[in-house]
């Protein structure tokens, strides 16, 4: 039988040969099996090509990724401002069976992609700083901006 993917890991987990713990996954290796997936999803092309350029982006060690700004929501919860394309895709691929934090949990993301992934999903400040892989200067600035937001919520009564 002619092999689906052009990669041997993806081929032989799809065709049931390989557990996805049994595999020593690079980052290309990860590129193709959600690429596979993405193919497998019932998405439609342009969607697929959203998805693939998002998950393929090439990570600039010398760049820093910034800080979410902080907002209290309705409750009065410190929060890091959710980016609503993140949640958005993150729904999607979750709804398609395509993705969920559990699969992205055993993907070889960096400590810092994860700070900001975090962040970009609207984590509250409080649960963020609970993760372990958050950098405490990070939630100091955020407790730092909390605060002044509630002194200002507070001046306005």
């Amino acid at each position: 039988m002619k092999p689906q993917y052009p990669n041997v890991k993806v081929d032989a987990l799809i065709a049931g040969h390989i557990s996805i713990e049994a595999a020593d996954w690079t980052a290309e290796d990860w590129r193709d099996l959600a690429m596979a997936a993405l193919d497998q999803s019932g998405l439609s092309r342009e969607d697929q090509a959203v998805v693939a350029t998002l998950c393929g982006a090439e990570e600039d060690p010398a760049s820093e990724h910034p800080m979410q700004p902080v907002e209290l929501d309705e409750d009065g919860t410190a929060r890091f401002k959710a980016n609503k394309i993140v949640t958005y895709l993150m729904d999607l691929c979750r709804t398609k069976g395509i993705a969920d934090l559990n699969t992205l949990a055993l993907m070889p993301f960096t400590r810092e992609d994860w700070e900001q992934f975090t962040q970009l999903r609207g984590y509250s400040i409080d649960g963020a700083a609970e993760l372990p892989f958050m950098d405490a200067e990070i939630i100091a600035i955020a407790d730092a901006a909390a605060k002044r937001l509630r002194a200002a919520k507070e001046a306005r009564k």
